[in-house]
């Protein structure tokens, strides 16, 4: 296939997040995602790329405790993460849980991808979230454009969540304080990823993966395509960023209770004021749930950055 030069960055910023990890994230081979990129059908070319990760939250020490992703070996199934008393932008819903979130366990993060192909240019932004109407698309976009270069000011910007069913609730139920915070990190984010670049490839990949796809409802409809796309440094070849869209609820931790004990629930209830049924866990962690896993385990075995 030809050769062709694009330009291409790319942004991460970390968002704050909860997260436990249930027997089946435990169980999740996620070496099967990164499988598609050995049997690669690419189409080689140059791009320019680059990236760096800032903190949504700021300088937050208790993040410092979140558990976060580690090895098979060390991950703790049963934690929930770091208990955090209040959100400094008050109340933060979770996506299909309950309304008052508060413990941590990883970072949630939103990755903004700029490209251009001549005079064409693109910006994706994808973050760990539940999910976005239209109009609150609107507002995020006038807060990503006047940031842009005035010849970015037509392109098109892609806006999208992993629909996260364990993230912060950006759809029905949504903190207007911490809704805008976010609005704001994401425009910085598309701001940085245009204004950095530098030589990359870009290769893709297709693959079949099959693994926890389901559909109760008709029309049935299995969709178990795994597109992948690879960029690396043009200079030398080393991982700049992976693109994996892959369609399924991240909802593997969903209905989870976090043991008493892990959550340390008897001292934690009796500050928050949780009596009887409403004393638990359940619905009140954050998590990016298995994409969540999937990028820690590329950025291991890979390197890079993963969207």
């Amino acid at each position: 296939m030809s050769s062709v030069t694009n330009e291409l960055a790319m942004r991460a910023f970390i968002a704050r997040g909860v997260l436990q990890t249930s027997p089946l994230l435990q169980d999740f081979d996620l070496p099967l995602y990164t499988s598609a990129l050995d049997a690669r059908a690419w189409c080689n070319g140059k791009v320019l790329i680059s990236m760096r990760a800032i903190s949504i939250v700021l300088a937050r020490e208790y993040l410092a405790d979140a558990p976060g992703w580690p090895t098979r070996e060390e991950l703790d199934p049963n934690n929930p993460g770091v208990f955090i008393e209040a959100w400094d932008q008050g109340a933060v819903d979770v996506g299909n849980g309950r309304s008052d979130s508060a413990w941590v366990h990883d970072d949630l993060r939103a990755t903004a991808l700029a490209l251009s192909f001549g005079e064409q240019r693109a910006l994706l932004i994808m973050a760990d979230t539940y999910s976005y109407f239209g109009s609150d698309i609107a507002v995020m976009l006038e807060r990503v454009r006047p940031r842009l270069p005035l010849e970015w000011s037509e392109a098109p910007i892609l806006v999208s969540a992993t629909h996260n069913h364990h993230g912060p609730d950006t759809a029905f139920s949504i903190n207007d304080d911490w809704f805008s915070l976010m609005a704001d990190e994401l425009a910085a984010a598309a701001e940085d990823a245009v204004a950095a670049m530098q030589p990359a490839t870009v290769s893709s990949a297709v693959g079949d993966h099959g693994y926890g796809v389901d559909d109760v409802r008709d029309p049935v409809i299995r969709n178990t395509l795994l597109n992948v796309l690879a960029i690396d440094a043009a200079e030398d070849g080393e991982p700049i960023a992976t693109l994996v869209q892959w369609t399924s609820h991240p909802e593997s931790t969903l209905g989870w209770h976090p043991p008493a004990e892990a959550a340390n629930l008897e001292e934690v209830c009796a500050i928050k004021g949780w009596t009887d049924g409403n004393c638990t866990a359940e619905g009140r962690y954050l998590t990016a749930d298995y994409p969540g896993v999937l990028r820690a385990r590329l950025q291991a075995s890979r390197g890079g950055e993963v969207l």
